[in-house]
């Protein structure tokens, strides 16, 4: 059985792009280390939002 679960990063257009960069490097770094594995990315529709979708093996 797996688990997902997902990470919002805030886009905006007065955020500089090589800080949003670097914050969703550093989410997915920080998933990878916990042993989730990237899936896929969703950007809401109004470019507010970016979520990364994660999932993991669930251990018995």
């Amino acid at each position: 059985m797996k688990e997902r679960t997902e990470r919002m990063i805030e886009l905006g257009f007065i955020r500089e792009p090589d800080r949003v960069v670097a914050e969703i490097e550093k989410a997915a770094a920080a998933m990878h280390r916990d042993g989730w594995v990237f899936l896929h990315t969703r950007t809401d529709p109004d470019l507010n939002t970016v979520v990364l979708v994660f999932e993991k093996e669930l251990e018995n």
